[in-house]
């Protein structure tokens, strides 16, 4: 996770905490700002290099009933949680004073509140670390006697972080961000401000610079999927708004830098899974394409609203037929890129249980919003034949993406049950309507309501929904 954002100077925070466990007595050591800061990161370190110890029972076999107690207990928390809980004990907001470092902390803490899927939490944290950004005057230029240029580098890289988890944290919520549409007036992250002896604080500009872009589109999506209500019968203003967004997403791939750039449409290349940022660049690419699944999955479902209700004219309107593919084939290549990490054993493996990342939110809503879209184009064809362009190993990498979100069910991944519930919600619905009319499938006596079954699809995905029982029952 290192290269996604600018968290902090990363010399500099090394240096602080040999420190801090060389000399524990030192003023330095003893901050509790700093403190608080060093806990988050060890928290979000225990999420990616996740270990459990094993049982080990001495002596004589314990009693049956003894083991069938114990395997009926609640699971532990997520890994991390002691470790965050202890550093919020020691967030002491400074808000007349405030300091950058208070909004490396906040933007820590939403980052991992995530973990524990707490979403609303997540956007308070996103949100008070925005306002702080304003009052800082951080997403202004500063003034080139305020400060080195590294000084600045770290500054704007802090601020674009904390625009991005505000923007992703409030779209998760369908709620308003903090930070408002063009009040950040900054530059791209850049290496060429930074002094040769300051290079080791930080990471490579590119990365986060296709972090803010991404995040740039995503909100265009967004608000394309705030108008579908409105204009989703002039079909025309929806394919301008569409292709105009689309241009964009096809220009962020053209833009990449060469060493960031890859053909993942089958999954992970090998030379991608050779470099040591593999982890933070299959995140990018993720992200990316689940930009295209939100943009176009209203068509998609109005496609197959269509498709269920025999209306084949209007199912085979070429624009729609396209972007519907174009949305099946984003959800496919997502599959494959998750199971190529799967293979590579950075996701969820139950019998290898160090070093792998069990507990991430966008791993499993990745996973959801993919598996849905495939189940959805299967069932189609099964009551239309060749209504979606389908490949011999969907249902292959169906079935083994659906046991991964089981595996991060299994390892606790408290997002992953609520995924995991919905798509079983999901395949029942795909059940009943997957029988071809001449199976002897009645079909409803009046059509379907195209606009109210999209927006009860819609409602089941993750940026709309908030699983309040689970987060009261289960974190």
């Amino acid at each position: 996770m290192g290269h996604d954002y600018h968290w902090f100077l990363w010399r500099k925070f090394k240096e602080r905490m040999r420190l801090t466990y060389g000399n524990p007595g030192a003023p330095e050591s003893k901050d509790q700002l700093w403190l608080c800061r060093l806990l988050i990161v060890c928290a979000l370190g225990e999420t990616f290099a996740n270990c459990q110890a094993p049982a080990i029972h001495l002596g004589s076999s314990p009693h049956p009933d003894a083991v069938q107690g114990a395997r009926t207990q609640s699971a532990p928390p997520p890994p991390g949680t002691a470790f965050f809980e202890q550093a919020l004990v020691l967030l002491k907001m400074s808000y007349e004073e405030p300091t950058v470092e208070y909004i490396e902390t906040l933007n820590l803490a939403t980052y991992y509140s995530y973990s524990l899927n707490r979403k609303k939490a997540a956007y308070m944290y996103a949100g008070m670390s925005a306002r702080l950004c304003n009052l800082l005057r951080l997403n202004q230029p500063p003034p080139q006697s305020s400060g080195s240029n590294s000084d600045h580098e770290h500054q704007k890289r802090v601020c674009w972080t904390s625009y991005c988890l505000d923007k992703m944290a409030s779209s998760e919520l369908g709620l308003m961000p903090s930070f408002q549409p063009g009040q950040v007036k900054l530059e791209y992250p850049s290496n060429n401000p930074i002094s040769p002896e300051d290079a080791g604080q930080f990471h490579e500009a590119e990365f986060l610079c296709a972090r803010i872009q991404i995040t740039l589109l995503k909100a265009e999506a967004d608000v394309f999927i705030d108008m579908w209500q409105s204009i989703r019968d002039d079909i025309s203003h929806v394919e301008r708004q569409v292709q105009a967004i689309l241009a964009k997403l096809h220009c962020w791939l053209v833009e990449l830098p060469r060493q960031m750039s890859f053909d993942c449409e089958s999954g992970i290349p090998e030379a991608m899974a050779r470099m040591p940022t593999m982890r933070s660049l299959a995140s990018l690419y993720l992200r990316w394409y689940q930009c295209f699944i939100l943009l176009l999955r209203p068509l998609f479902l109005k496609r197959i609203t269509h498709i269920l209700s025999d209306e084949v004219s209007l199912a085979s309107e070429k624009n729609l037929l396209d972007f519907s593919n174009r949305c099946l084939a984003s959800a496919r290549t997502n599959l494959c890129i998750l199971l190529g990490l799967w293979r590579q054993e950075q996701i969820a493996v139950l019998t290898s249980p160090l070093r792998k990342a069990k507990f991430g939110f966008w791993d499993s809503l990745h996973l959801f919003s993919s598996l849905t879209i495939l189940s959805l184009a299967m069932t189609a064809n099964r009551r239309h034949p060749g209504s979606f362009e389908e490949r011999i190993t969907d249902l292959d990498n169906y079935s083994t993406a659906r046991g991964l979100l089981r595996e991060l069910v299994q390892a606790g991944n408290l997002t992953s049950k609520g995924h995991d519930r919905m798509l079983t919600d999901v395949e029942g619905l795909a059940d009943t309507l997957g029988t071809n009319p001449t199976d002897g499938f009645e079909p409803p006596m009046e059509p379907w309501g195209t606009d109210a079954w999209i927006e009860q699809m819609l409602t089941l995905d993750p940026a709309s929904i908030i699983f309040n029982s689970l987060e009261q029952n289960e974190v």
